[in-house]
């Protein structure tokens, strides 16, 4: 990694990320915040951000990197976050396709990642990564839980956010030589996997059971005898 941008205050890490590429910045380069003012997940979604959180994104500008390959990654982003998680902390973290983690059934970590796609190739590439560290549990939604309060005890900040750099910039490397070799550990965390599923096709709302994620990242759900290779939101039914 390279510039290592540390805030105490900033409105979103990934707005600013964007700021950074159009004023020039280099691959690798990593911006951090205390806290979000106006944290933000997928489809303009709010990400409550207070003190004790880790808020940060990573920049990419990527050589040979297919558009069709996101879904996946954000998928190889989740499953890197949760390995560091349970290396250092020994709590085993579940991915909730597309770019959730959950803990003990609630969500401790989200991942939002934005690009430039031009001719199907990724120019530049934003990881935003939100995890509940060491939060109070009374700042966050209630479906939201934290490292410190699964734990008991707070998690030393720092080195968790080090060792996540290190893991992501590894699975990003790895991940262009070849990213199926994620997909089986990705399966095996994945929470939505077996479980009925509801999503939003041609404007009808339709249900059905998750039983695959194929080689893109996309959430493969049978409904009525009919498959879909899901790309964007699924409700989690049970």
């Amino acid at each position: 990694m390279n510039t290592i941008h540390r805030l105490t205050e900033v409105g979103s890490t990934n707005d600013l990320a964007r700021t950074l590429i159009a004023s020039g910045c280099r691959s690798g380069e990593v911006i951090i915040a205390d806290i979000q003012t106006h944290g933000r997940g997928r489809m303009m979604k709010e990400w409550v951000s207070p003190p004790g959180g880790l808020w940060f994104s990573i920049i990419f500008f990527p050589a040979n990197f297919l558009s069709d390959k996101l879904p996946l990654f954000s998928l190889v982003v989740g499953l890197s976050i949760s390995k560091v998680i349970e290396n250092e902390t020994s709590l085993y973290c579940y991915i909730k396709w597309p770019n959730d983690l959950y803990l003990k059934g609630k969500k401790v970590s989200g991942i939002l990642i934005e690009s430039k796609i031009r001719l199907k190739a990724v120019e530049w590439l934003i990881i935003g990564v939100g995890l509940n560290l060491n939060v109070d549990k009374n700042l966050l939604p209630e479906e939201a839980t934290s490292i410190r309060d699964e734990l008991e005890e707070e998690v030393e900040k720092e080195k968790i956010f080090l060792e996540l750099l290190s893991e992501i910039e590894k699975a990003y490397i790895d991940f262009q030589e070849s990213g199926f070799q994620f997909l089986p550990q990705i399966k095996e965390r994945c929470l939505s996997l077996g479980k009925r599923v509801a999503f939003e096709m041609d404007n009808k709302r339709l249900v059905g059971k998750a039983i695959d994620i194929d080689e893109k990242g996309r959430l493969v759900v049978v409904v009525e005898g009919k498959v879909y290779h899901l790309s964007g939101d699924a409700e989690l039914l049970e």
